[in-house]
């Protein structure tokens, strides 16, 4: 900048603060969040900085017209509801970046394809199916000492699994009868029945329910369940679902 524009600067000097605000900046921001087809509507996840920041905050949460629907302690996270995106940026301002936020996103579990239309080579039942993944021979003990975490609808009783081969923890609970997904999936990686073997039948399994009776969870429930996972002593962890 040569002296000329220095001197018109100084007669006329109009900061970037005033230009732009930050409060509307973060405002448009949280409106742009909430818009996204695949959140869950009115909810955002708001991570703090560190423990005593959220201990601190949580407390005027109600000031702010803000729900607290859940919380994800090893995160320093909150799941909170709110009816007023202008409320909620008034309190993510009041952190002074202590805070993050998120949205909290629908996941599910993927639609079979039960034609195989995008494959070349339909898999074959028993052995057949072993030799086509590499997984063939002898493989009773494969999986032996392995904890494998599937983070899915949940695991169903069934012949194809030895006993006390499945530890349940129930996520959702909400007392429904389970989506068959979780149950297929365990059984590819741990099933025990020489029609369908798993690839490594020795394996333990850690069932750890993230989705409801028709396939759907969300973000926050998923972070739920790895951490849950990772503290059981999971080694693997299978997530077989997604969204965007």
């Amino acid at each position: 900048m040569g002296l000329e524009d220095a001197a018109v600067s100084a007669s006329n000097p109009i900061s970037l603060r005033a230009v732009v605000d930050p409060k509307q900046q973060l405002l448009e921001a949280l409106d742009s969040m909430a818009r996204n087809p695949n959140a869950v509507p009115n909810e955002m996840l708001l991570t703090f900085r560190d423990k005593a920041s959220r201990d601190r905050f949580m407390k005027s949460l109600g000031a702010y017209g803000l729900q607290l629907l859940g919380s994800i302690d090893a995160l320093n996270a909150v799941r909170v509801g709110y009816s007023d995106t202008s409320r909620l940026r008034d309190f993510i301002s009041e952190t002074n970046g202590a805070v993050t936020a998120e949205t909290n996103l629908w996941m599910r579990v993927p639609q079979v394809d039960m034609k195989n239309e995008g494959g070349t080579t339909p898999f074959q039942r028993g052995q057949q199916m072993m030799d086509a993944i590499a997984a063939g021979g002898d493989r009773t003990q494969w999986g032996q000492s392995v904890k494998v975490a599937v983070l899915d609808t949940g695991i169903m009783d069934h012949p194809t699994f030895g006993k006390d081969q499945i530890t349940h923890i129930d996520l959702v609970n909400d007392g429904q009868t389970f989506h068959s997904h979780g149950t297929s999936v365990a059984s590819l990686i741990g099933g025990q029945d020489p029609q369908a073997p798993g690839v490594a039948p020795a394996v333990e399994i850690l069932d750890v329910r993230v989705a409801s009776p028709d396939g759907y969870t969300v973000s926050s429930v998923l972070s739920q369940g790895i951490i849950e996972a990772v503290d059981q002593g999971a080694k693997i962890l299978n997530i077989s679902l997604g969204g965007y």
